[in-house]
């Protein structure tokens, strides 16, 4: 469920970063400002700079709003490796490789949001 909202998201017009935090936010009632999403508006494309992927970059800041620190550094570790995994990279550019075989950000942006209802479910 919260995959294919944060895509509803992104096909809104929310870039990939703020499609996956607006998605927590509802999802999990985390009672955002609307600030955060003007912050998260220059967080996408790597960071313009073909790093992290933006996607995931939002993924660790939802799990740090919705966990203490020790706890949410752990789920961290977790997410990005299931993210790896899923994905083959955690990198934009390589990312992307995976998203022109299968689809496009949508859908890294869905199955990302089912990685973190993943991790929320099983740790909380």
């Amino acid at each position: 469920m919260l995959g294919k909202l944060a895509l509803k998201y992104y096909k809104e017009g929310y870039n990939c970063s703020q499609s996956v935090i607006k998605a927590c936010d509802d999802f999990y009632k985390l009672n955002l400002d609307s600030r955060t999403y003007d912050i998260l508006g220059c967080v996408s494309n790597g960071f313009g700079i073909g790093s992290i992927c933006s996607v995931f970059a939002a993924g660790v800041m939802a799990l740090g709003l919705m966990f203490d620190e020790k706890k949410a550094k752990t789920l961290r570790l977790i997410f990005l490796s299931e993210a790896n995994k899923t994905f083959g990279a955690v990198n934009c550019p390589d990312v992307r490789g995976y998203m022109a075989k299968f689809g496009g950000c949508g859908r890294v942006i869905e199955e990302t949001g089912e990685i973190i209802e993943k991790i929320v479910k099983d740790y909380n």
